[in-house]
């Protein structure tokens, strides 16, 4: 039986995975219009141009002709691929958004042609730094990490800044980077340190700007199908996150490892995932006067022999690394994936106090996630425990949410948002509440399917506020239905200890746990459930035995009786 539930599972997994990789097949389809094999993945596709005075008016054409060869491989509009376009010299600056909307691909070619060359330096880090702060945002059109980002960049010269802190910016948030150098004057080193990994893949050179006429029919296969890995940093550990589709059909998922052997990679039906605290695994530290730099290597080694000489052929190679600012401003969610804590100190005249948000991995709130669980995996079903708490000084102060919310990023006012409470009240039918009134720790859990059926990497956000335990016309007093909300008037409100704190959790990945293959025991709750059964059934059992044992021993009394009986009538 145990053989064959093997066989079982081997077959599904084997399913799975061919599934994903057949799906990821389809996506690049042949449709042939004016000789062009338009692409019908859905992109969010950036151009960066450098627009600097040793390019020139006449190869910035060039570029721009560039851009509107390379998008007429893709159907464009809002619900397909969309583009968008900034050009840099001395300063970066966006001319078409990615939430700009072209009737057809004639306006949007207008638009690429009004985009005038101004010449000056080139500032190739100003506009990488824009592309991450502003470009591949919401505000100006980028959708969710769903959709696969894909940002070309074209210069001829080395950057006036330093372009690794935001490349690696980009790329640790999903942006797949392709580094196009022309001309004599490149430095190769900027070009690989700015493109994604594997670098000969992305790095592309040309002697000249007409050899650009040719580029685009060999980049729209590149751009079309480019795969990407997400990088998460913390103040502990690296973790990087593989989408199965996306990574080579021939990898043995079972033979990736880091620089050490021993830390293996974990999969489950739809990614890979890899692991390693900052100072193991083979890590590599290296700083320079801005930066802390951790690096490693997720491969797959393959042996091949010849001549008595064995060597390594490295089937599968992927860069891994973490920066961090060596002055960091105090708050930025850039240095880790969330921010669970903070400390305020004798705000209001009330003392010190520390805030704290976590996620338990189950009702009893015995085990909060930490850093080394990031990405937490939630199938749609699952909920997810919440708690927040104060820590203070003064036992008189309490805390409660004012608003929480969901992000697609670690930014917590980023949109698109999925609210859950809002003024202190619930806005999803799935929040259920363990604790009550005012209190130093507040308990809630939430479905997790209201956010993770849209976006792939969801982070929790909530804005907490302090109160008096004792203020009943404070913000903590609310109840959280709101069903009997009662109007205040503004003179009568009291006012909160402190203004709002931001904290965070995240990031939270859709995924079955069932299929996880490092997932070797159940949830709490199904083992409640399970020997709860057990024990239920072991009950019965025992009352059908006790049962079965009375019914045959009375049936043999009355065979008994009946015999005694016979042999006495027979004596008369």
């Amino acid at each position: 039986m145990m053989q064959l539930q093997t066989m079982l599972n081997s077959v599904v997994v084997c399913a799975l995975f061919w599934s994903a990789s057949h799906t990821h097949a389809q996506h690049w389809t042949t449709t042939e219009t004016a000789n062009l094999t338009v692409c019908q993945k859905k992109l969010d596709l950036g151009f960066i141009l450098d627009n600097s005075g040793s390019v020139g008016q006449q190869n910035f054409e060039r570029m721009k002709l560039f851009v509107k060869d390379l998008t007429s491989f893709y159907k464009l509009g809002p619900e397909e691929t969309r583009v968008s376009v900034m050009s840099y010299s001395n300063s970066a600056n966006i001319h078409i958004a990615f939430s700009a909307y072209f009737s057809d691909k004639y306006r949007f070619d207008s638009a690429v042609n009004r985009i005038s060359y101004t010449g000056g330096g080139t500032a190739t880090a100003t506009a990488l730094s824009k592309a991450y702060y502003y470009m591949f945002t919401s505000y100006y059109g980028a959708r969710g990490s769903e959709f696969k980002k894909v940002l070309v960049i074209l210069t001829d010269g080395q950057s006036s800044g330093q372009v690794r802190w935001p490349a690696r910016q980009l790329k640790n948030s999903g942006v797949v980077i392709f580094s196009v150098g022309i001309g004599q004057s490149l430095s190769m080193y900027e070009l690989r340190v700015m493109a994604s990994d594997p670098v000969i893949q992305h790095v592309i050179t040309l002697d000249n700007f007409s050899q650009l006429d040719r580029l685009a029919e060999q980049m729209s296969s590149q751009t079309c199908n480019a795969s990407n890995f997400h990088v998460f940093c913390d103040n502990d550990h690296m973790t990087a996150v593989f989408d199965r589709a996306d990574l080579p059909k021939h990898i043995n998922i079972d033979r990736l490892h880091l620089r050490s052997q021993y830390c293996k990679a974990h999969w489950n039906s739809t990614h890979v995932i890899v692991k390693t605290p900052l100072t193991g695994c083979g890590t590599v530290f290296s700083k320079n006067d801005q930066t802390l730099f951790f690096r490693n290597v997720l491969s797959e080694e393959g042996n091949s022999s010849g001549l008595a000489v064995i060597t390594r052929d490295y089937l599968f190679e992927a860069n891994l690394t973490c920066a961090y600012p060596r002055k960091r401003t105090v708050g930025s969610f850039s240095f880790a994936p969330a921010k669970q804590i903070v400390f305020a100190v004798n705000v209001g005249g009330q003392g010190n106090f520390s805030l704290r948000m976590d996620v338990f991995n189950s009702i009893n709130y015995r085990q909060p996630y930490a850093s080394q669980d990031y990405p937490v995996f939630k199938s749609l079903s699952d909920y997810l425990y919440i708690q927040y708490s104060i820590n203070a000084s003064k036992s008189d102060l309490v805390v409660r949410a004012e608003t929480c919310r969901a992000t697609p990023t670690n930014r917590p006012y980023d949109t698109p948002q999925y609210v859950f409470i809002a003024d202190g009240c619930d806005k999803d039918e799935t929040i259920r509440h363990y604790s009550y009134g005012m209190s130093s720790v507040q308990r809630f859990s939430m479905q997790a399917f209201r956010f993770l059926s849209e976006h792939r990497f969801v982070y929790l956000h909530c804005d907490l506020v302090v109160c008096h335990r004792y203020d009943y016309n404070s913000t903590c007093a609310r109840s959280t239905s709101c069903s009997r909300r009662y109007r205040r008037d503004v003179d009568q409100q009291s006012e909160d200890v402190s203004g709002m704190y931001a904290l965070s959790f995240g990031p939270v990945m859709k995924g079955k746990e069932s299929a996880d293959k490092s997932a070797g025991t159940h949830t709490e709750a199904s083992n409640t459930t399970l020997i709860g059964s057990l024990i239920g059934f072991g009950c019965l059992s025992v009352v059908l035995i006790g049962a079965l044992l009375f019914m045959i021993q009375r049936s043999r009394r009355r065979r008994s009786d009946q015999t005694q009986t016979g042999g006495e009538n027979k004596g008369k």
